[in-house]
């Protein structure tokens, strides 16, 4: 299991070669093994470290289409040489069997819910239909076949070929219906490149080849209702325009003409991406003509296929879209075209790209021998029948196995380090791997050479290591220049800088203090532990151990209240900026945003608020809690919104309205009781005159009606 860039979104490949991987990796590296039926053919496979999800996921020579059924159940895939059609069954992950045919395979769909019936457009312009027990049916169309799409509800099976012709083939009545003759006679329509059938409201879709538009269709009325015109000039400024290749074409003199290749509708029915011939996809909203997102592949190819990430509640979203050319595999969000949420480089050419409903998993035939399988967890959970390999992408992320490569057990080394570390005689041996202008040697063998040559290694490597830390932190310290003149403007700032500067300080020695412990652990755990219980508390070494820790933390909290001591009375977070990391930032302007909340309660406590002063509380209250919303933390900013509503209290009239709100424990997010609410309608400059009417409308108490001594 390959990680394509661990740096950004995982990518997984759990079958066949990893994207962006090269193919000249030394021999010794590889291992060989006979293809069957192949005699002295053999194929290389990939380093060893990596897994198979599903066995003999390949062709012969190179695949053409794949997709899975509708149960999930099976993976059907075409390819070639010979032509054959491949079954797996998912829930074994092994091949099912294999069916060969007569010619290539264009375009293929699934009838059923599962693998038992398919209908198959083939390079000799012959249509077949298979079943369970093999082929069934085969049927000719006048021109050379380049789409297929098939209408459930009408039985009809729609076949896009060269010109502007798109055959119709009713399986339930078993005849040829009209075919639809697209065009309408004005533009140069040289083919039907691909067709697509909404799922919501069943409107037909045609990409046309050299026009550059998208026909419409609704099929009751079998009449055009619409077409869609792509922007050619905004197109021809990102690559030359050419004619596509696609099976069936013929590959006569070029033309300048812009082509669809690529259809994929939205199953909310009102959004359509469209592939280009020139290496764009574009987004449509069917109510407007003009592409409300444009995304460039960036090699001016031909996009091979486009959809919609759709899958459930369970996907990383539903605005995803997935374009493909031959090189190359984007994964994008349709609000931010410019950014990739994953992009894939497979190591062979790409014929057809299928994404398993409401997984992470991806499938691809390409122009290699083996099928590549893609797993990315950020997109969506693996499917249920290969569970086990969301177990083993959490265990290659906590062992640190998610960078693996293919030389991570190996290190190079030249000539010359080789003598310095007294292992030239081995010069000739299994041991020394020659490579370039070195040897590959065993890292373990190397890590015992070199403690052996210089035995102080580890002490001058962590020597190195602290150093480097206490330069970095040196960098960030708040220095006075000697002879600096006194401040003559902003003389309050410069002071709280001054006064701040200790506090940046103390954040450095918390740093150092943390990687002494580290150190301490680690010398613990290596050379302690295996003489000594850790689990003995009484024993004197654990002891000792828990009373350094200790003090290291009752050293940095006392640290910390006097920090936040000092940020409140000078009021200048943003001085810590840039010089502490996020966590710590975090954590002091949450204390601080606690505390300011405390004295606004304790200040308010303390006034008589009149109806007029009410509206200047809340005023006050607004400025406070936009200035909470720029530290960005969600906590502190909920919290200040409920107190932004607590000055609702002072502006509201009437006594009973009053009450209300004050009984309503959900309008503030729990965060204040109605006792609490109460303190504070009590400071109302009217609460003589509406005490009785808000005690009885909250509580039903009336003293002077309900009470009566005897």
């Amino acid at each position: 299991m390959v990680v394509a860039d661990p740096t950004t979104v995982k990518v997984y490949t759990v079958n066949g070669a990893a994207a962006g991987s090269a193919s000249s990796l030394p021999d010794w590296l590889t291992r060989k093994r006979a293809a069957n039926g192949k005699g002295k053919r053999v194929i290389r496979e990939q380093v060893e470290g990596t897994i198979e999800l599903i066995q003999h996921f390949e062709f012969p020579e190179a695949s053409n289409h794949i997709k899975t059924t509708r149960d999930g159940h099976h993976v059907i895939a075409t390819g070639t040489y010979k032509p054959q059609m491949r079954v797996w069954d998912l829930d074994q992950l092994s091949l099912k069997f294999e069916r060969h045919s007569d010619s290539e395979n264009v375009e293929f769909i699934i009838l059923s819910d599962d693998w038992t019936k398919t209908l198959h457009l083939q390079a000799d312009r012959t249509i077949e239909l298979h079943t369970q027990g093999g082929f069934h049916y085969r049927t000719r169309i006048p021109r050379f076949g380049r789409s297929l799409a098939y209408h459930f509800p009408s039985c009809d099976a729609l076949i896009g070929a060269s010109g502007n012709e798109v055959y119709r083939l009713n399986l339930d009545q078993g005849r040829f219906l009209n075919p639809l003759s697209l065009g309408g006679g004005d533009d140069n329509v040289e083919g039907v490149n691909a067709i697509d059938i909404n799922s919501a409201h069943g409107l037909w879709s045609f990409g046309l080849d050299g026009s550059g538009t998208v026909e419409f269709w609704d099929h009751r009325s079998r009449s055009n209702v619409g077409t869609l015109r792509l922007p050619r000039g905004l197109l021809a400024q990102g690559g030359s325009l050419g004619s596509s290749v696609l099976p069936g074409v013929d590959g006569g003199a070029s033309t300048v003409s812009l082509s669809v290749t690529a259809l994929s509708s939205k199953s909310d029915g009102l959004s359509y991406a469209v592939g280009t011939s020139t290496g764009h996809t574009l987004l449509y909203d069917i109510r407007s003509p003009r592409a409300f997102a444009t995304k460039d592949q960036g090699y001016g190819l031909p996009v091979k296929k486009v959809m919609w990430m759709e899958g459930g509640s369970r996907m990383a979203g539903d605005g995803l879209v997935l374009s493909a050319d031959k090189k190359v595999v984007k994964i994008w969000d349709r609000n931010n075209p410019s950014a990739n949420f994953a992009s894939l480089t497979p190591a062979s050419d790409l014929n057809d790209i299928h994404h398993v409903p409401g997984s992470g998993l991806l499938m691809t035939a390409n122009e290699g021998i083996q099928m590549t399988s893609y797993y990315i967890p950020q997109l969506g959970p693996a499917p249920r029948w290969c569970s086990f390999v969301e177990n083993l992408t959490e265990e290659m992320e906590e062992g640190g196995a998610g960078t693996r490569g293919a030389y991570e057990d190996f290190k190079f080394v030249s000539r010359a380090e080789l003598t310095t570390l007294g292992l030239d005689h081995l010069v000739g041996t299994p041991a020394l791997k020659p490579y370039m202008h070195g040897y590959f040697i065993s890292l373990k063998l190397y890590d015992t050479a070199r403690v052996i040559a210089n035995p102080y290694v580890y002490e001058e490597q962590r020597d190195k290591m602290v150093q480097a830390k206490l330069d970095k932190l040196a960098e960030g310290r708040i220095r006075a220049r000697k002879g600096q003149q006194s401040v003559k403007v902003n003389k309050a700032l410069a002071s709280a800088s001054t006064s701040v500067a200790p506090l940046v300080q103390f954040f450095e020695l918390v740093h150092i203090g943390d990687m002494i412990q580290s150190i301490v652990q680690v010398y613990f755990d290596k050379e302690l532990a295996p003489h000594v219980d850790v689990t003995d508390f009484l024993n004197s070494v654990v002891r000792e151990k828990k009373r350094f820790e200790n003090v290291l933390d009752d050293s940095v909290a006392k640290g910390l209240n006097a920090g936040i001591e000092v940020l409140m009375n000078q009021e200048h977070i943003k001085l810590l900026k840039g010089n502490v990391n996020r966590e710590v930032l975090e954590v002091f302007e949450g204390e601080v945003g606690e505390r300011l909340i405390a004295i606004l309660h304790k200040h308010i406590k303390r006034q008589i608020i009149s109806l007029n002063g009410g509206f200047q509380i809340i005023a006050d209250l607004n400025e406070y809690s936009a200035f909470v919303q720029t530290l960005k933390i969600p906590s502190l900013t909920m919290g200040f919104a409920h107190l932004k509503m607590l000055g609702s209290v002072y502006i509201v009239e009437d006594a009973k309205d009053l009450a209300q709100i004050v009984r309503d424990v959900t309008r503030y997010g729990g965060s204040y009781r109605p006792e609490d609410l109460y303190e504070f309608v009590q400071r109302r400059s009217d609460w003589k005159k509406i005490e009785k009417i808000v005690d009885k409308t909250m509580y039903n108490l009336n003293l002077k009606e309900d009470c009566v001594v005897c």
